[in-house]
């Protein structure tokens, strides 16, 4: 399950995926307040990364020239999208006094 709300979002949004039987249902309000739901069914590729994108950030070699996953999106109709991940570099930056 996902949830966006806040500032940063127009609408706040819950997402929750059963990726045993591959259903969406989407919770959110609409511009005029009111609860809508929107449920739907895709076919979930085994890369679908909600939930582990974090994880996988941390763990792809920056060796690794190119990674694509898929990541399920709503807006607020569920979607596919992937996603390609690609080394930037590095860049120096400080906690505190310390630098890294």
């Amino acid at each position: 399950m996902s949830f966006q709300k806040g500032p940063t979002f127009k609408r706040p949004m819950e997402i929750s995926i059963d990726a045993a039987t591959s259903e969406i249902v989407v919770r959110y309000t609409d511009e005029h307040g009111k609860q809508q739901i929107v449920m739907d069914h895709l076919n979930l590729t085994s890369d679908v990364s909600n939930g582990l994108l974090l994880t996988l950030l941390k763990n792809i070699q920056p060796s690794t020239p190119k990674t694509t996953v898929s990541y399920l999106v709503a807006t607020p109709k569920p979607r596919i999208v992937q996603l390609v991940i690609t080394p930037g570099g590095e860049a120096a930056f400080s906690t505190g006094s310390s630098k890294h």
